[in-house]
């Protein structure tokens, strides 16, 4: 198991998907399920004596195209569209039967309530633009969130280590070899968290062939590094301002959809309680989605985006108290001490964890 470099827990019909990507990609994958059949949700199984029934998923739901072409299913999985779609048995003996065809649908529906059947085509039409809208979406690449954890920071922390040994037991020029090709190097590829991050391998790099070519006043190399996380801090919260702007302005939304339902109102003002009921009930509705979509969806989104990338500028604040307290002259061990120090203690490791973990490391040749 230690020579996996994905290890997926539940073998349900999404994590094949990811699996049969992640192999596809190189990765080695192995998936763990408890169960003595795969498929999570959309297996089929003999639930009552002679019915064979997916006891979760009562469809296949959206299988895009494009997964289907990427991992061959086509060739190994026969996929037949579900018609009827539903049924619906009453306690009478009748039975509503929605089809894939409108107008055989419609006539199941006239049977019930024949001013519902004349507008069911323009609610099947509604819905299939507004499933055109959510398809799009669902094809979308998402965001590339920074993801900064607790071993990134440990790796980040157990990297120093051997770096500042180096250039302090053989000279600045040492590290040269390391910086030029990290790709090659074996002191940056003992920790795969931080060769995999392109960002942090750039930072990282460039800041310390910087003192190699000689820079040596740590207060220029500051404001310098200040200046290069609060520019990359600035880009990434973009996305986070942008989701916070739509969630200001939704309930305002919501009261411009509340007076145009109040001054619907007013033109059937002569019309029974009833009515008018329902013409309030429904302006009230548009206030009352603008503040919940507000305040429930958008505006926690935003916030969790901005809580992310913080996070991840603190990462970046650790490496940057490592460099300059080498710029110093400190000892390795001491700059691991003060990059530690610049941690929220959620996620610092103590003292005597990471100085176990640097001694563990062969020393960089």
């Amino acid at each position: 198991m230690g020579n996996n470099d994905v290890i997926i827990i539940g073998a349900g019909h999404n994590s094949l998907v990811a699996a049969g990507y992640l192999a596809k990609a190189g990765r080695r994958v192995v998936v763990f399920e408890k169960r003595s059949v795969v498929g999570g949700s959309a297996i089929t199984e003999e639930t009552f004596p002679g019915f064979k029934i997916s006891p979760v998923a009562d469809t296949a739901g959206y299988l895009s195209d494009e997964v289907k072409a990427d991992l061959k299913l086509d060739s190994q999985v026969e996929f037949i569209p579900l018609d009827p779609i539903a049924s619906s048995p009453e306690p009478d003996g009748t039975h509503l039967t929605i089809w894939r065809d409108t107008a055989r649908t419609v006539k199941e529906i006239e049977r019930f309530s024949p001013a519902d059947a004349a507008k069911y085509p323009l609610f099947v039409e509604r819905m299939t633009k507004i499933a055109g809208v959510v398809k799009g979406l669902l094809e979308m690449t998402p965001i590339d969130l920074p993801s900064v954890g607790f071993a990134d920071l440990r790796a980040a922390l157990g990297l120093a280590g051997p770096l500042f040994k180096l250039g302090r037991t053989k000279g600045p020029l040492a590290l040269e070899q390391h910086l030029e090709n990290p790709e090659e190097s074996a002191v940056f590829q003992a920790f795969p968290r931080i060769a995999g991050d392109h960002h942090a391998m750039t930072f990282i790099t460039d800041y310390l062939r910087l003192l190699t070519l000689g820079t040596d006043n740590p207060h220029e190399l500051e404001t310098l590094i200040d200046e290069e996380i609060e520019t990359h801090h600035h880009e990434q919260t973009k996305i986070s301002g942008a989701i916070q702007e739509v969630a200001d302005a939704l309930p305002a939304l919501g009261i411009v959809a509340a007076v145009l339902g109040v001054i619907k109102t007013m033109g059937s003002i002569t019309e029974p309680p009833e009515v008018l009921g329902k013409l309030i009930g429904g302006a009230l509705v548009g206030t009352f989605l603008g503040v919940f979509v507000a305040y429930g969806f958008v505006g926690p989104l935003a916030s969790s985006l901005k809580a992310t990338y913080e996070a991840e500028g603190k990462y970046y604040e650790c490496i940057k108290a490592g460099l300059l307290a080498y710029l110093a002259g400190h000892a390795p061990q001491v700059c691991i001490e003060f990059a530690r120090k610049a941690l929220l203690t959620d996620v610092r490791p103590s003292f005597y964890e990471l100085e176990d973990a640097v001694s563990a490391l062969s020393a960089p040749a």
